[in-house]
């Protein structure tokens, strides 16, 4: 059997994403399988560029551990 820091578990993320320019919002959920050591709670803001405009945008993310 693999030790703890081996195994993987499911995260849920959540990204948003609003363009003060065009008004274009995003609210995204993903599920990832990482490994346990790097399955932390965090929040972010991350750059990027909006997909309909190409405006300037924060990205707000969001990692939530998976309850099992």
């Amino acid at each position: 059997m693999f030790p703890a820091m081996d195994r993987r578990i499911s995260l849920v993320v959540r990204m948003r994403v609003e363009c003060a320019r065009c008004g274009n919002s995003e609210d995204d959920t993903y599920e990832f399988d990482v490994p346990f050591a790097k399955a932390q709670a965090m929040e972010a803001y991350e750059p990027g560029n909006c997909p309909k405009c190409g405006a300037p945008v924060q990205m707000h993310l969001r990692r939530t551990r998976q309850k099992q």
